[in-house]
């Protein structure tokens, strides 16, 4: 789902040239590495989707005028042979000051630094560095039956290397109530939502609009499944109920009988008496259709009651 995701946003045109800039900011810094190599430094900038790195290029030669060239790897993995796209914003090209002066690199003093506040000043801006993260070092998954029939939860997570660079998108979303948390896994750190309908409401605002009805998609599923697991539990619960009454009723009965108290009661305890010995499954409901004079639901259960009651006070 994170890929359709991923590829929705990357094939959306960006025209105000500061959302660029706040796209091409966050990029950097969810996949992008600083490096020095003997007397130059720069960012190395890659990614396995070729359309987001030639979607990076594309904006850093309108503010640079300069086209980094991209490089293609290819690497086997366990399930297969993949591929890595990147391109490098070096000093030696003036590329890399240039996106300083810009904000969307750190200066090389500071490769960690976070983004500068007016880089993200208006809220296209911000929205537009939402979806550059996403695309560059986002996770979102929804519930999926598992084979011992558990599920696992919905999860919106960004990644990065720097504990600082995840609080910093955490509060980015928190600004748009997301209740967005931060934590360690292994060596990197994320800033994640795991509330169903903030992820959806966050798809929405990155103009995810496909992504964002899969998951309600997903979500209506789940509700539906959830109710009609509930609806069975009731029901079973309820027929338990049914045939644990039944079962001390007829007990109850029994040790009328054998002690010879049944035949001395009136009418109308015989009768339930002997419709519930008839029809030891039946409800309350269906008794009240079977005892001459059809009591009431209410009647039926009193006068069951009534014959527990008596059973007690016989001695076995």
């Amino acid at each position: 789902m994170g890929a359709l995701v991923k590829k929705e946003i990357v094939t959306q045109k960006i025209s105000a040239s500061c959302c660029r800039r706040a796209f091409l900011c966050a990029v950097c810094r969810g996949s992008g590495t600083f490096y020095i190599k003997s007397a130059d430094y720069g960012v190395t900038v890659a990614g396995a989707d070729h359309e987001l790195i030639q979607k990076c290029v594309a904006i850093v030669k309108s503010i640079t005028a300069v086209e980094p060239e991209v490089k293609l790897h290819s690497y086997a993995n366990k399930l297969g042979p993949d591929e890595l796209f990147e391109f490098d914003l070096k000093h030696s090209d003036g590329v890399y000051d240039k996106l300083v002066e810009a904000g969307i690199l750190p200066p090389p003093s500071v490769p960690d630094a976070l983004c500068p506040p007016y880089v993200i000043e208006k809220s296209c801006c911000k929205i537009s560095y939402l979806m550059g993260a996403f695309v560059s070092c986002g996770t979102l998954s929804a519930p999926k039956e598992a084979s011992d029939g558990k599920s696992s939860g919905y999860y919106m997570g960004f990644n990065f290397s720097s504990e600082a660079q995840a609080k910093f998108m955490a509060d980015l979303l928190n600004g748009y109530d997301a209740n967005a948390k931060v934590r360690k896994r292994g060596e990197n750190y994320s800033a994640y939502i795991k509330d169903a309908e903030k992820i959806s409401d966050m798809l929405t605002r990155m103009h995810a609009v496909s992504g964002m009805l899969e998951l309600q998609n997903i979500m209506l599923y789940r509700l539906l499944k959830n109710n009609s697991n509930r609806y069975s539990n009731c029901e079973a619960a309820n027929i338990s109920k049914t045939v644990n009454a039944a079962v001390k009723q007829l007990e109850a009965i029994d040790k009328l009988k054998r002690a010879g108290i049944l035949d001395s009661l009136d009418a109308s305890l015989q009768d339930v008496a002997a419709a519930r010995l008839n029809n030891p499954d039946a409800t309350l409901n269906e008794l009240t259709e079977i005892i001459p004079g059809h009591p009431n639901r209410g009647a039926v259960n009193h006068r069951l009651k009534r014959l527990l009651d008596l059973s007690e006070a016989v001695k076995d």
